[in-house]
């Protein structure tokens, strides 16, 4: 089992890094699991200049020479990713939201969507946690992570949680253990039909996108999701009535 945890404090070793290193800590005592950790702080991403041709060029010719390959290809490879953000002015760190907007591409051209999330948001001080907790979660969804856990404290909290960091690394070790294709929720399996049919028609906007869906089998009939993911009966009737009232807009 492979984590990655994608670290976006400016301090490398603050209460960010002591929230995720106990997680690290339970989920090797469950078993054997290869943890890594991805300092933003340290990684060399350029920030996005919304040129797009992460988009029209096969998301592999950004103009900048930095670590996005790498980056994307470590996500690829792990079973599970954690988003770790402190908040800072009342947001998720500027590191982190580069960080989403340098792999902004995936809404289009999904890679991440077989992939368990686990958010951890931390505050030094007084801040609001809901709105940053929000950014994370927009943050997860851009990327097509599926959510099974969400941590939001205050540093001087953190000595004193030990037992709720546990049950979120247990809780996350065990849907990864488990082996299961993560099933899509009634939202992701609706933005799926939706942008199954917007890219379908293969206008010049979409011709990227239309190659990408394409060469992957996404534009097959009778295809609801990305995955095999197991669908419930009601979600499989769901996706096929939302593609019959999408094909009257084609």
């Amino acid at each position: 089992m492979k984590i990655l945890a994608v670290m976006g404090s400016l301090r490398k070793y603050g209460g960010n890094y002591k929230i995720v290193k106990q997680i690290e800590q339970k989920m090797k005592r469950l078993g054997k699991v290869d943890f890594e950790y991805l300092f933003l702080a340290d990684a060399s991403l350029e920030l996005c200049k919304g040129c797009t041709n992460c988009r029209h060029l096969d998301n592999e010719r950004c103009k900048f020479n930095d670590d996005a390959g790498s980056i994307k290809q470590k996500m690829l490879d792990a079973d599970g990713i954690i988003l770790s953000s402190p908040v800072y002015a009342g947001n998720m760190s500027w590191l982190m939201k580069n960080f989403v907007d340098r792999f902004s591409f995936v809404q289009r051209q999904p890679l991440f969507f077989d992939k368990y999330a686990l958010l951890v948001c931390n505050s030094g001080g007084a801040a609001d946690m809901d709105t940053p907790l929000r950014s994370l979660e927009q943050a997860a969804a851009l990327l097509e992570l599926h959510i099974v856990g969400r941590i939001t404290i205050k540093n001087r909290n953190i000595r004193k949680s030990t037992a709720r960091f546990e049950t979120a690394a247990e809780n996350f070790y065990r849907v990864l253990s488990s082996g299961k294709a993560p099933a899509p929720d009634i939202t992701k399996l609706l933005v799926f039909k939706l942008k199954q049919h917007a890219f379908s028609a293969n206008s010049p906007e979409a011709a990227p996108e239309y190659k990408f869906w394409k060469e992957r089998g996404w534009f097959e009939k009778g295809r609801h999701y990305y995955s095999g993911a197991k669908l419930t009966l009601f979600k499989r009737i769901l996706a096929w009535l939302a593609g019959k009232v999408l094909a009257k807009f084609a």
